[in-house]
């Protein structure tokens, strides 16, 4: 009785894991559609920022993807860097469906705050900001679920 019990809690919990597994996640591999700058950038409506690349599905390629700006910061005058997050929504297929995806992307530029620090006495470097973030060729990847019939 004990063991049928047990064999019977073990099949439950195989038959839960199947379900928990029933979609496949499926990579996909962007590039901007222009240069993405964080001190052009701001946050607000959906734009087509990025175009896919490369996806196991070879009909989504050159497709374009939505993105929200999420977090926009411009670099500044005391050296701090340019920062972004970009969330990537949906891409739009050839038939106008949209296919959710998920996966943030962070831009940062370079952080001279350290390095004007020390050469202070230098007046020259009392006017280097530091660098913006933006991107204009970089590969980046983001994720859908694809559930089998």
């Amino acid at each position: 009785m004990k063991n049928l019990l047990l064999l019977l809690m073990l099949l439950s919990l195989k038959l839960y894991a199947q379900d928990n597994k029933a979609y496949l996640r499926r990579d996909v591999t962007i590039r901007p559609a222009r240069v993405i700058s964080s001190s052009e950038e701001w946050g607000g409506t959906p734009e087509p920022l990025f175009k896919v690349h490369k996806a196991s599905d070879r009909s989504l390629k050159n497709c374009k993807v939505y993105a929200k700006v999420i977090e926009c910061r411009k670099s500044n005058l005391s050296g701090a860097e340019g920062r972004m997050i970009i969330r990537p929504l949906y891409i739009l297929d050839n038939d106008g469906n949209k296919i959710s995806v998920y996966g943030d992307i962070y831009l940062s530029g370079i952080n001279r705050s350290n390095i004007k620090m020390i050469f202070c006495f230098i007046p020259f470097m009392w006017f280097v900001p530091g660098g913006g973030a933006k991107t204009g060729s970089d590969e980046f990847h983001i994720y859908y679920e694809e559930y089998p019939e």
